[in-house]
């Protein structure tokens, strides 16, 4: 069995300045918290029934006195005051008058946006008081959400397309501004690199009575080496560096690995005098044989 379409409210909002309605104010004028307080429960009974409206008849009547009867209404009460919300615009006049309901312009509003996600929504046309899409609320809450989202995503997309800077809008550097292309600033660097390398050598010249040529000239080629990008040398790119401490540890090694070479060099030259001295001895007894067999 299908459940039965919900038509009341659970709740239903309620201002925090009531009291300072004016139409409501003329109400407390005349009735004090008593006729507030009706009105607030008359709310409470159309919200609960049917929604927006209220059918306002001698059994309705007894049945809300029923309800309320802690609230200490009395029907005389109930009759007197109910007739002046009609008269100070709580609620509507004409379709009191014509259809004996209960129901105004706020109710309505009220009641349509609380029930906004409901698809099962029913009014009744003659006494709907707002403007309303062929006659279904509904349909018109989801227009009108649809309209504001609608919205959103223009002024979103609007907001994008304003931080998107065009190429042509975007700022140029003048002609005076030094802003070189990166290719510029390489072959700048590369430039500034050989000067100083030149400086370099000419601090290594210093030390030319210090050390063999041959030896400064091995420790230049090795530490003004350019890096991949041909912008530092070497030395660098080292933590610490210090020329004098370098050349001193430079000669360490240098001795130290080149003894080895040494000494070969002089065993090959002491072999080549031995060769050399066989080959004049050999000759020497040649002559002598020579002048003996003559």
């Amino acid at each position: 069995m299908a459940r039965p379409a919900k038509i009341g409210l659970d709740y239903f909002p309620i201002d925090i300045d009531l009291d300072q309605d004016d139409k409501l104010g003329m109400i407390i004028g005349e009735y004090g918290s008593k006729g507030e307080l009706l009105w607030i429960k008359l709310l409470g009974w159309i919200y609960k029934n049917e929604g927006y409206f209220a059918e306002w008849n001698e059994e309705v009547q007894l049945k809300f006195l029923r309800r309320y009867n802690y609230c200490g209404f009395s029907l005389s009460f109930v009759n007197e005051v109910v007739p002046r919300f009609i008269k100070w615009g709580l609620l509507n006049q004409t379709v009191f008058n014509t259809f004996h309901i209960l129901t105004s312009e706020r109710i309505q509003k009220t009641w349509l946006d609380a029930t906004r996600k409901r698809k099962d929504r029913v009014l009744n046309e003659n006494i709907w008081l707002l403007e309303i899409n062929d006659g279904n609320p509904a349909e018109e809450t989801q227009n009108k959400a649809e309209c504001i989202n609608k919205l959103k995503e223009i002024k979103e997309k609007e907001i994008k397309e304003e931080l998107i800077v065009p190429e042509e809008a975007a700022p140029h550097p003048s002609p005076t501004e030094n802003s070189s292309p990166p290719k510029d600033k390489l072959q700048e660097k590369q430039g500034k690199l050989v000067e100083r390398q030149q400086k370099f050598y000419q601090e290594l010249t210093v030390y030319l009575e210090q050390y063999k040529p041959e030896m400064l000239r091995a420790f230049y080629n090795h530490w003004s080496e350019p890096n991949r990008s041909k912008t530092k040398m070497k030395c660098e790119l080292e933590e610490t560096w210090d020329l004098k401490l370098r050349l001193i540890k430079w000669e360490k090694n240098d001795a130290k690995f080149n003894k080895g070479k040494n000494n070969s060099s002089d065993g090959q030259q002491g072999s080549q005098s031995s060769e050399e001295y066989q080959r004049k001895r050999k000759e020497l007894e040649e002559r002598t044989r020579r002048i003996s067999s003559e």
